[in-house]
């Protein structure tokens, strides 16, 4: 059975517990100021994911891929997935 949860975010690293799976959106719930990240799987499997919160005008590290960007408050981030070898 497929399930959607959201997973909360903070700046910078973000290492969170999130099934393998499917990130649907990425944006900011009334008007916080650092984005959530909703994710669809099917219920019972679960790996580690790092996301990583870049402010506009920050650099972007080398191995991540971009997967959402929200305004939130005054800021607009932009969140990326950190590719695990």
């Amino acid at each position: 059975m497929k399930v959607i949860h959201k997973f909360k975010t903070d700046r910078g690293l973000s290492r969170i517990l999130v099934p393998e799976g499917e990130i649907l959106l990425v944006g900011s719930q009334n008007n916080e100021s650092l984005p959530t990240a909703w994710v669809a799987y099917e219920a019972g499997t679960e790996v580690s994911k790092e996301l990583l919160i870049v402010g506009t005008g920050w650099e972007v590290p080398e191995g991540v891929v971009h997967i959402g960007s929200a305004v939130c408050g005054d800021f607009v981030w932009h969140v990326y997935e950190r590719l695990l070898h």
